[in-house]
Formats: C-alpha cells, sequence, structure tokens
C-alpha cells in the first residue's frame, strides 16, 4: 500500500478497496488497464508539451518528451545522446520540408 499512501485524495480504504478490485481482474485485464494508464500519461505529458511549446514540431514534441524521460533518469547517457543525434538529423529535413 506504500504506492496509495502517496495518492492525494484517496483514502487508505478506498485504495483498498481499489486494489482488491483491480487484483481480482485476470492479468490480461490488469495490461489493458496498465497500457491504458500509460498512454494516458504519454498522450497528457505530449499535450502539456505542445501547450508550453506552441511552435515545436511533433518531431521537437517527442525529442522533449524523451529528454524528459532521460533527466528523471530513465535512460542512459549513451542512449540520450544516440537518440538526440537522430532527432537532431529528422528535426533538421523536417524543417527543409516546410
Amino acid at each position: 500500500m506504500e504506492y496509495w499512501g502517496k495518492m492525494e485524495n484517496v483514502t487508505e480504504e478506498a485504495a483498498a478497496v481499489q486494489v482488491k478490485i483491480y487484483s481480482s481482474f485476470p492479468s490480461s485485464k490488469r495490461m489493458e488497464i496498465a497500457a491504458s494508464f500509460f498512454n494516458f500519461g504519454v498522450l497528457g505529458t505530449r499535450d502539456w508539451i505542445k501547450k508550453q511549446n506552441p511552435s515545436f514540431s511533433e518531431l521537437e514534441v517527442t525529442l522533449e518528451f524523451v529528454r524528459m524521460s532521460y533527466e528523471a533518469g530513465e535512460m542512459e547517457d549513451w542512449q540520450w545522446i544516440h537518440f538526440q543525434s537522430i532527432m537532431a538529423k529528422k528535426i533538421q529535413a523536417d524543417a527543409l520540408v516546410d
């Protein structure tokens, strides 16, 4: 229950009921729910990036999203450097098309 203890606006009792219900679902349903929440978070973050940077192309939004993941410690330096170099070329090529 450590995770639920950090949630706002959710009592421990309500969290316990939610966990009990969620735990009763088949693993395929739990995976479906997890994927849905993941996608919700990704799309919400991308929308936030777009609002903060209205001139960004979709490629630049993707680069910023991955940069945020890198800064959160979710990838190694070499992975970020590699991704950044690939995206820089794509963004430059995309700018020439526009």
